[in-house]
């Protein structure tokens, strides 16, 4: 069950990565420096970020079904329940794509606004979950040589989601509109470090699998 279940994790956050370099191709006209990924979901491709929003929400939720059972005391179980909240804010920002960029508030549709949500969720139990999780581990044997690439995915983690908070701080304090507003590299940076953090744990939970079998 965990080693098909982190298989799975590997698979999608590969697949996750892999459509979102599609969508860069099949959409020269959104310049990355200034557009957010959500943006690929407005137009006629938009479908296909969808899809790439839910192959990042089965991703986290494959990663959370390692630990279902497993997962002991507050630490881990709090882990397991912000892992499901990443995994629902994901699916949330596939079901329901963003309003046009420009789109006034007292204009926007349901939909617009469920994906505001979807952020509001996925984002801080990403955060919080890869925190809790990663002191969670640091404390189990098993995990110990794992130690250095437990730092390296979650300071990566907390990295880009830094660089991206202090970036949109900055440049909604000058009023930055249009394409003075760069802050589209920044957010591909942080959802490219969770898929390369649900990787690698995902990774290291088939190789414990392996072992455990074998023994």
């Amino acid at each position: 069950m965990k080693a098909h279940a982190a298989t799975l994790a590997m698979v999608m956050a590969a697949t996750f990565v892999i459509l979102l370099v599609i969508l860069h191709v099949l959409r020269p006209d959104l310049d990355p420096r200034w557009h957010m990924i959500s943006e690929y979901e407005v137009g006629p491709s938009g479908w296909l970020m969808s899809v790439t929003f839910l192959a990042l929400a089965a991703a986290l939720f494959s990663l959370m079904l390692t630990f279902i059972g497993n997962a002991h005391g507050w630490l881990g179980i709090s882990s397991v329940v912000l892992l499901a909240m990443a995994a629902i804010g994901a699916a949330m920002g596939g079901l329901f794509p963003m309003d046009p960029m420009g789109t006034l508030p007292e204009q926007a549709s349901r939909s617009g606004m469920l994906h505001g949500v979807a952020f509001m969720i996925g984002v801080p139990g990403t955060l919080f979950g890869v925190t809790l999780l990663t002191a969670y581990l640091w404390r189990d044997a098993d995990w110990r040589p794992a130690h250095s690439m437990l730092l390296a995915t979650a300071g990566l983690v907390w990295l880009t989601a830094v660089v991206f908070g202090a970036s949109m701080a900055i440049l909604l304090r000058k009023g930055a509109t249009g394409p003075a507003f760069t802050i589209g590299w920044q957010n591909r940076a942080l959802v490219l470090a969770w898929a390369v953090w649900v990787f690698a744990l995902a990774w290291r939970i088939r190789l414990l699998s392996r072992l455990v079998s074998k023994a």
